[in-house]
């Protein structure tokens, strides 16, 4: 569906995808209402994470299992915690041309980071991600 392969879908390209898929389209008033649920932090377009976290049942993205599977994608050292780095690597790609950047990253870190430790562990994890505390 990124047809522009920038790590972002647009209403554009999710009407094509949708109509390429179903075989249909969505008028823009079912496409405005998927991106007021899907579009997590308001900037008209889907981020990749937007994109996993939507296609997921609340039943499968709480499961352990997917939480775990979820939690190894940020960390990349597999050292137990996503680091502050970690999390840059990940979202570079997706906050490259954004107003945000460090400063963000930091900000999701300050309110999961229970013990301080500048880590996200993943017990940490499993609480961001069924709260939704985090952004």
């Amino acid at each position: 569906m990124d047809i522009t392969r920038d790590g972002k879908l647009s209403k554009t390209e999710v009407k094509a995808g949708l109509f390429k898929i179903e075989g249909k389209f969505l008028s823009d008033e079912e496409i405005d209402a998927m991106f007021a649920r899907v579009d997590c932090d308001g900037t008209g377009e889907i981020e990749y994470s937007e994109f996993v976290i939507a296609s997921m049942s609340e039943e499968d993205l709480l499961s352990k299992d997917r939480l775990r599977k979820a939690f190894q994608l940020f960390d990349q050292d597999n050292s137990g915690t996503i680091t502050v780095d970690e999390l840059r690597e990940c979202f570079a790609m997706f906050l490259k041309g954004s107003d945000l950047g460090d400063d963000y990253i930091d900000k999701i870190i300050a309110q999961v980071d229970e013990n301080g430790d500048g880590n996200v562990s993943f017990e940490e994890f499993c609480v961001m991600m069924t709260d939704g505390n985090f952004g």
